[in-house]
C-alpha cells in the first residue's frame, strides 16, 4: 500500500513539474510578464530568472521521471528537491495573494492569464507536500521492471492527479456556468 501511494505521489509531482515546464514553453512570455508585474524582481533580472525557473522545472521533472522509471537511488533527493521548489512556489504565490489586496495579479504559470488565488497556492502546495511525504518511502516505489502493471497504475493515477491539480486554478476562475455547458438550460437541455 505504501509503495502504491508513494508511486502515485511521485508520479503526480513529476507530472505537475512537466506540465509547468510544457506550459512555460508554450507561452514563453507569460512568466517574464508576470514577474515584471509582480515587482518583486529587478527588471534586468526578470528574463534570466524566468529562464532559470523553467530550466529547473524541466530538468527536475525529467530527472524525477527517469528516477521513477529506473528506481534510481537518487529518487529521495529528487523528491525533496521537487518538494522544496514547489514549496517556494506556494510561498511566493501566497505572499503575492496577500499583498495584492483584492487586485488581480498574474500567475505566470501558463498562458491562461490566471490570477494568483488560493487555488494557485494549492496547485504548488499539494504536490510539495506529496513530494516531501513520498521522499522517505520512495525506495518502495515499484519500477516498471519489477511490475509493469503496478507501475502503470501509479503512473496513470499520478498523471490524472497532476492534470487535475494543474487545471484547478483555471477551472475555479472560470466556472462551467460561464461556458454555457450541458446543464439545464444549456444546448438541448430540458
Amino acid at each position: 500500500m505504501i509503495a502504491a501511494l508513494a508511486g502515485v505521489a511521485a508520479c503526480t509531482v513529476a507530472g505537475v513539474l512537466l506540465l509547468g515546464f510544457a506550459e512555460h514553453l508554450r507561452a514563453p512570455r507569460a512568466l517574464p510578464g508576470a514577474l515584471a508585474a509582480h515587482g518583486t524582481v529587478p527588471l534586468p533580472l526578470v528574463r534570466p530568472l524566468a529562464v532559470i525557473v523553467v530550466a529547473v522545472e524541466g530538468l527536475l521533472g525529467a530527472a524525477l521521471t527517469a528516477g521513477l522509471a529506473t528506481g534510481a537511488d537518487r529518487l529521495p533527493g529528487l523528491l525533496v528537491a521537487a518538494g522544496v521548489l514547489l514549496a517556494v512556489y506556494a510561498t511566493y504565490a501566497h505572499r503575492l495573494r496577500r499583498g495584492a489586496r483584492g487586485r488581480a495579479v498574474p500567475c505566470g504559470c501558463s498562458g491562461a492569464d490566471t490570477a494568483v488565488n488560493g487555488w494557485v497556492v494549492l496547485r504548488a502546495g499539494v504536490p510539495s507536500a506529496l513530494a516531501l511525504a513520498a521522499a522517505p518511502v520512495s525506495g518502495a516505489v515499484v519500477v516498471p521492471a519489477a511490475s509493469a502493471a503496478r507501475f502503470a497504475e501509479a503512473a496513470l493515477a499520478g498523471a490524472v492527479f497532476a492534470v487535475l491539480l494543474w487545471a484547478l486554478p483555471e477551472a475555479m476562475a472560470r466556472p462551467a456556468a460561464e461556458g454555457g455547458g450541458g446543464g439545464r438550460g444549456g444546448r438541448g437541455g430540458t
